[in-house]
This record gives C-alpha cells, structure tokens and sequence, in this order.
C-alpha cells in the first residue's frame, strides 16, 4: 500500500526541478521515481506532495516576458530559504518601526564589500524580527527575491541570479519595501520582467527612493 501511494506521486514529482535541487545538495541524486518522491516528501516536509499543491501561496504573481514560470520550482526555492532561515537567531516579531529606523544604516552598507556588509545585514534584519537567506537561483523562478512570513518573523531571500551590485542591492530594498509597506500580506514574489502589481510598483518605488 506504501509503495502504491509513493508511485501515485510519481506524476507530481517530475514536475519539480529535482536534477538541480540535487545538484545544489538540498536533495539527494537519484535515478527512480519513487525515491525521487521520498527525498520530495523529505525535503518539503510532508506527507504528499498533493498538500503543496494545496498551499495557500497569496504571491504577488505575474507574467514574465523573459521566463517561463514553474509553480513548483519557486515552491521549492522558497522552501530552502525557510529551512535556511530556521537556523538563524532572529527576534521573537516584527518591529516595523525598527526596521524603518535603520534604513540608513542599511543604505550605507551599499557600499562595502559583500564581506563586510552580508554579516552586517544579517545582524540588523535579525535585530528587527527578520532573517535574510541568500538562495541558489532556479531555473524557471526567474526570481531576484521573494519576502514571505514565518509566523510572526519575517523572511527576505535573495537569489544569485545576477550577482551585479545594483540589480543586488535594488532587489533587497525591494523586498524591505515589501515588510514596511505591505506588512503581513503573504509571499511576494519579485519575478524578472512582466506586468507589475500595485504591491510590486510600490516596492518598486520604495527601493528607488531609498538607494
């Protein structure tokens, strides 16, 4: 009956992008379907991966004119950066205020070397109630950055799909805009090209005005 239900999910499986999960090591190689499925059920915690399809995502979605868009391989992107998030020492909530207040000093991090200024964002979001992840980019995400909530912390994950200090420094305020100007309105997902939002124009701004 086990193996009857794993082979079930085989359809479900070939949907997400397992060859390069694997290749980034946040799932194990693997030649057949079903232990494709298991290190799946593993990797997102579940039972069935039927429950992902289920996942009340509220992204702020979009049409890219550049990329084609996978549901289930932005699903495991934003996924490995809640479980890299869990092991950071953040504060207990949100502090939105606080968050504003630094802006400064986040502003002038822009112009440090990533050695000095990565350790340096990581303990003032901390400071605020939220963790910043720096995830692998996936094929089909076309991703630059997404903001989501893990209960009352917040998450702000970046994507090495360009590694050019503006497009960097652009996508972190973006999503900052997103924690300060949308605050608890779910995932907010920052795709590369397409029709934007009003979420995403506002954020959009907020970045601009702050660089």
């Amino acid at each position: 009956e086990d193996r009857k239900h794993l082979e079930d999910e085989i359809p479900l499986a070939d949907r997400y992008p397992y060859k390069e999960m694997a290749r980034h090591g946040w799932v194990e190689p693997a030649t057949d379907g079903i232990s494709r499925v298991l290190e799946l059920l593993r990797f997102f915690r579940v039972s069935s991966l039927r429950h992902l399809e289920a996942r009340g995502l509220s992204v702020v979605w979009r049409k890219s004119s550049k990329v084609e868009i996978s549901r289930e391989a932005l699903l495991a992107w934003l996924a490995r950066g809640e479980r890299e998030a869990e092991d950071q020492r953040v504060a207990s909530s949100f502090d939105k205020e606080q968050l504003r207040h630094r802006l400064p000093e986040l502003r002038r991090l822009t112009r440090e070397d990533p050695t000095v200024f990565e350790p340096n964002l990581r303990r003032l979001l901390s400071e605020c109630g939220v963790a910043l992840t720096f995830v692998p980019y996936l094929k089909k995400t076309g991703a630059h950055g997404a903001t989501q909530w893990l209960g009352q912390r917040a998450l702000v994950q970046l994507s090495d799909r360009y590694t050019w200090s503006d497009i960097i420094w652009f996508s972190f305020f973006h999503e900052v805009g997103h924690l300060i100007l949308h605050h608890r309105k779910g995932v907010f997902v920052n795709p590369e090209g397409g029709e934007k939002s009003s979420e995403e124009r506002a954020a959009d701004a907020f970045a601009s005005d702050t660089l």
